[in-house]
């Protein structure tokens, strides 16, 4: 039988697996009934291994076949199943199941050819390579030699109907696509100029209830181009975010650069009152307190007929802060928008959380990365004012999105500087000061981390364990809550502070190198602080009198050639080299015994105070019997008496007391009104101190003034005998200036003086002429 006479299957394995199955019958019937001769049969039985052998290949390569004809008709089908969909409506009639059903068969008798034919160029191959095993095939089993044998191969298979399908759907796409560009070419773009502009401006400037809708459609996409535009080209007014979507195409053009930037201001100057007047809003009476606006006023039906309006206004509006990145080119432009957001356009803002949370993003980015204090305070005034109005959900994404924008400026260098850090810090602190109750958690969050990383250094005992402490990111982290806490710690962030000072003295404790010293100035510094505030007690003293015996201090001085002026609290750590010159040792003592001195002052109106400086006054004492300059055993015998005076101060006011240790309220207001006179001796020595420091501090920034402009002379190729010239030639100048107008004054004087005299003389004159007449009429009357 032939196998092409059954009826069409759906795949070719199975026609296969039939096809092997009949022949492998048919040869088994043949054996049983032929006879072998016994010498021939040896043979026979080899070449059959061989055959079984060659069949096994076959039919390993026939699955690997099978398995890849299968994966591309599943893949066939997938597209088949998705052009149907797109064309459903379309093509209803001419899709139908039969003819699916046609295009099988032909797909797979093409896949049979080719099976065939390579049966076909196996079984040659035996005739070369085993000749007499192939008789032994013609004689016994000539149908399976037979195989394939009366069929006509085509050279060129015929072409699928899918083809055809595609090749219609790829044509339609193509008319599509053309005309698509013949309507892209029919849309007339409008050329905006400047006449358009003044016509815009007299009807926002006008009667604001006259304006149409339409109207403000039209402004509202103007707008848009001119906030979203790059180039000034007619080809280039496309909106390029990176999304794979095809651009969209703005229907207005401006014929100048400047024609577009006086459009856009002049609507955010004009459009705010339009929405105003719609919602009857007063500007002036907007302020900080009155947040309560963009909350209840904008649930009405007036703000759902303007909504759509100012959601569009504001996305572009921020689209265009957001793309100003070039400070001092754009620096005008942030400005001024700036200032209408923060006096009139938070209440907008606030009645979304995208819109605000969006603005505020950017206002985030301009408040760490840009160098102008104005724009750096209003972007901060804004983040504030939305921080008060908006909901608890969003105010913590601010607080997290400040905290982390202040992470990245921890570090001191030359481009973020110190008083650029403690600016981000102060507003930082009043961020969080906001809402106490939502600060909290976050703040509990951020001081647990500090702890577990300070454990794992303590528990590692290794060098490399301590520059994870030893950095500017971890001690301007623990500035940051101490701040925050010396200024909102009288609330509910109260208990905060006793974890904050362990983090603090374990710290102190595990530094102990000279060479750190200045890290724990800056921590001890921030104690007294926290202290002061909050009127905890911190326990300093005794950090600062261990500084006093370290071996160090004991040692002679080096005098170093090129010694630095040290800032203590701009550095953490100082080279060992450094460490053993005497600028640096003579400026540890002053620190150590300055802050002493501000620890003590700090409770020096308490009434344990002469309990509390008995251990200090011993451990000074001995200091100054070991120390061998002079001039440390001078500071620290001033500092002695003063606190002796201060305790025999206390002790007065402690023999009029007629009052109990259990009765804490009036311990606590126990020289109260003297603490604020400041009448104790400490505490005029301490301000005595600080206003000497104060002077020096501004001497010597006028030094560094001096030195700056002469570096700048030099490089101008100017020198001092230059300058002496240039002075001089001054002094002339002014000099001669000031003759001049000595001169004219003098002139001016005369002047004065000759205009009096004539003055004085006509009247002379005419009073003698006077006398005169007099006399003749006496003269005729007598």
């Amino acid at each position: 039988m032939n196998i092409f006479t059954q009826e069409p299957m759906s795949d070719s394995s199975e026609s296969e697996n039939n096809s092997s199955k009949q022949l492998k019958k048919r040869s088994v019937k043949k054996k049983q009934n032929k006879k072998v001769d016994p010498k021939t049969n040896n043979k026979n039985k080899k070449n059959v291994n061989k055959n079984k052998q060659n069949q096994n290949k076959n039919k390993q390569q026939q699955k690997k076949k099978q398995n890849q004809n299968q994966n591309q008709n599943k893949n066939k089908n997938k597209n088949q199943n998705q052009k149907q969909n797109k064309n459903k409506n379309q093509n209803k009639k001419q899709k139908k199941t039969p003819n699916k059903q046609k295009k099988q068969p032909k797909k797979e008798l093409n896949q049979v050819d080719k099976q065939i034919l390579t049966h076909q160029e196996e079984l040659e191959l035996l005739k070369k390579e085993q000749p007499e095993f192939y008789k032994y095939m013609l004689e016994n089993d000539q149908e399976a030699l037979s195989f394939g044998h009366g069929l006509q191969f085509s050279s060129k298979e015929p072409e699928p109907e899918s083809l055809q399908e595609q090749e219609q759907e790829q044509d339609k796409e193509i008319e599509k696509q053309k005309t698509s560009t013949k309507n892209k070419k029919k849309l007339k773009r409008e050329i905006l100029g400047r006449k358009d502009i003044e016509d815009f401006k007299t009807l926002l400037s006008g009667d604001l209830e006259n304006i149409k809708p339409s109207h403000l459609k039209k402004i509202l996409l103007a707008f848009q181009c001119g906030c979203r535009i790059e180039d000034f080209n007619t080809e280039l007014f496309l909106e390029k975010e990176g999304s794979d979507d095809e651009p969209i195409e703005f229907p207005f053009i401006f014929e100048n650069s400047k024609i577009c930037s006086d459009f856009v201001v002049m609507v955010i100057k004009l459009l705010p009152n339009y929405f105003d007047h719609k919602l009857g809003f007063d500007p002036k009476k907007y302020s900080d307190s009155n947040q309560t606006r963009g909350k209840i006023a904008f649930n009405t039906t007036k703000w759902n007929k303007i909504k759509q309006f100012a959601v569009s206004f504001l996305s572009n509006l921020q689209f265009l802060l957001s793309k100003q990145e070039n400070e001092q080119e754009q620096e005008l432009m942030i400005k001024f928008i700036l200032t209408k957001i923060d006096s009139r356009l938070v209440p907008y803002y606030l009645t979304s959380k995208l819109l605000s949370f969006s603005l505020s993003k950017t206002l985030i980015a301009f408040w760490g990365k840009i160098k102008d204090e104005q724009i750096k305070g209003r972007s901060y005034l804004i983040v504030r004012k939305i921080g008060l109005g908006c909901p608890t959900n969003l105010y913590e994404k601010l607080i997290r999105r400040l905290h982390s924008e202040y992470k990245r400026h921890t570090l001191i260098s030359k481009k973020n500087s110190y008083e650029n850090l403690q600016f981000l810090m102060n507003c930082v602190v009043d961020f969080f000061g906001i809402d106490q109750v939502v600060s909290y958690s976050l703040v509990f969050i951020y001081i647990k981390e500090l702890a577990s990383l300070m454990r794992l250094t303590i528990n590692a005992k290794k060098k490399e364990s301590a520059k994870k402490i030893c950095t500017w990111e971890f001690i301007n982290e623990l500035r940051l809550w101490i701040n925050l806490l010396s200024s909102h710690g009288s609330g509910e962030l109260q208990p905060l502070i006793s974890p904050l000072c362990q983090i603090t003295f374990g710290v102190l404790q595990y530094i102990n190198s000279p060479v750190l010293l200045p890290m724990k100035f800056i921590l001890i510094k921030n104690l007294n602080h926290l202290s002061r505030k909050t009127g905890v007690y911190t326990p300093v003293s005794e950090f600062l009198l261990n500084i006093l015996d370290l071996p160090i201090l004991k040692q002679k001085a080096k005098q170093m050639k090129d010694e630095k002026i040290y800032e203590l609290y701009r550095t953490i750590h100082v080279t060992k080299e450094e460490a053993k010159s005497f600028l640096y040792q003579e400026k540890v003592v002053r620190e150590s015994l300055k802050l002493l001195l501000e620890h003590l002052e700090i409770n020096s109106y308490s009434i344990s105070y002469p309990e509390l400086v008995i251990p200090t006054v011993i451990h000074l004492k001995r200091f100054q019997k070991n120390s061998k300059i002079k001039r440390f055993n001078i500071q620290a015998q001033q500092l002695i008496e003063k606190m002796n005076k201060n305790s025999k101060f206390i002790n007065k006011h402690r023999q009029l007391i007629e009052f109990g240790p259990n009765n804490q309220t009036k311990i606590e207001e126990f020289l109260l009104n003297e603490k604020e006179k400041k009448n104790s001796p400490l505490t005029k020595f301490y301000l005595h101190l600080t206003n000497l420091e104060n002077e020096k501090i501004k001497v010597l920034e006028k030094s560094k003034q001096l030195e700056i402009e002469r570096t700048e002379r030099k490089e101008k190729g100017i020198t001092d005998k230059k300058e002496k010239n240039i002075l001089v030639r001054k002094r002339r100048r002014e000099r001669a200036k000031i003759r001049r107008k000595e001169s004219r004054s003098q002139a001016r004087q005369l002047k004065k003086m000759e205009k009096k005299k004539l003055q004085k003389q006509i009247l002379d004159i005419n009073q003698l002429n006077e006398f005169k007449d007099i006399v003749e009429d006496m003269d005729l009357s007598d």
